[in-house]
Formats: structure tokens, sequence, C-alpha cells
């Protein structure tokens, strides 16, 4: 058993001395071998995800960093990116209700965001 348990993002990551390209075989429909690029960054610590120095120390967050290289690693991020779930949060629940219940039905959408910003 794992003394540290898994999640949906694969952390805890191992552990990494020196950034590396790791390429995966992708399944095409011809039967032409073909690569994913995956950059593995270099970290000390289970629990940091792929990272750029410099841009840790300007942002001062974690932030996640992805190498795109071909078409497919493109559009598998920008896929990702743009269908990814978000639980809505009670701030900005309460603020669209607040627009809803407010404003006219004939009003415009951008003047009535307005009005409550």
């Amino acid at each position: 058993m794992d003394s540290e348990p898994k999640c949906r993002f694969n952390f805890p990551m191992d552990t990494c001395s020196k950034t590396r390209l790791d390429f995966e075989e992708i399944h095409t429909k011809g039967n032409e071998p073909q690569y994913k690029a995956r950059i593995v960054t270099r970290r000390n610590d289970s629990q940091l995800n792929n990272n750029q120095q410099l841009q840790l120390q300007g942002w001062r967050a974690k932030c996640d960093i992805q190498v795109v290289i071909d078409h497919y690693a493109c559009v598998k991020y920008l896929t990702k990116y743009a269908s990814k779930g978000e639980p809505r949060t009670p701030m900005l629940k309460a603020a669209f209700n607040r627009i809803m219940n407010n404003a006219p039905s004939n009003d415009n959408p951008h003047k009535a965001i307005k009005k409550l910003l």
C-alpha cells in the first residue's frame, strides 16, 4: 500500500534531479509512429508541479507549464482548458443573482453588470 494517496492530477509526483523531455508514443489512424513530448522539470518536492523558476519568482504562486511543440499538444491543452469544469464561488453566484434580480428585463446586459461593479 502507498504511504501517500494518489490524486487525479497524479500528485504526489516523483522528484527529479534534472529537467528533461519525455516522449510518449501516441496512437494515430495511420501506421506511422508519432510522439507526444512532455516536459518534466527539476523538483525536490513531490507536491510541486512542472514549473519554471523565474516565473515562480515573479508570480509568487504555483504555475504549471507545459511544452507545446506540435498541433496535438496544442489541441489537447486548449480542449482540456476550455472544458474544465470549475465550481462557481459563492461570491460569483451572489453577484450574478444581484444582476439578474435588479436589472430591468429590457436593460442592456453590459449596462447592468457595470452598475453592479
